[in-house]
């Protein structure tokens, strides 16, 4: 009795050992599965980071020029008003009926009195 006490003893020893050993085994190569998982993982993560980093960039880069471009616009804008407005004060100046009346007098125009319109009949025209 002894002698097979002894036996079973030492196979589910062996049994057990071996249990282990493969449940060890498998545990192993489980924690290498999930090592190559996070390092995998961890790339991923990393490029899409450094993709997400040159998007921003690239869109700071652009908001930075556009707003560069219209302060660049806004300036050449206000110049064109401060010009046009100079330009308006000019015709309003040149078109008042006193510049009128003093440019006419210059150049020795006179007043219009009696205003005759030449009548032209069909007769009088040319014809092709």
């Amino acid at each position: 009795m002894r002698i097979l006490l002894i036996i079973y003893s030492y196979c589910t020893r062996c049994i057990r050992m071996r249990f282990v050993d493969s449940h060890c085994y498998k545990r192993s190569v489980m924690r290498k599965v999930k090592k190559t998982n996070y390092t995998l993982l961890n790339c991923l993560f990393l490029a899409g980071f450094l993709i997400i980093i040159i998007v921003y960039l690239i869109q700071v880069n652009t908001t930075v020029s556009y707003s560069l471009d219209m302060k660049r616009n806004n300036q050449q804008l206000e110049a064109l008003q401060i010009q046009n407005e100079h330009l308006v004060k000019a015709v309003t100046e040149i078109s008042s009926v006193g510049n009128i009346y003093a440019s006419s007098h210059s150049l020795n125009l006179v007043e219009a009195k009696d205003i005759a319109y030449i009548e032209l009949s069909e007769e009088t025209l040319a014809e092709r």
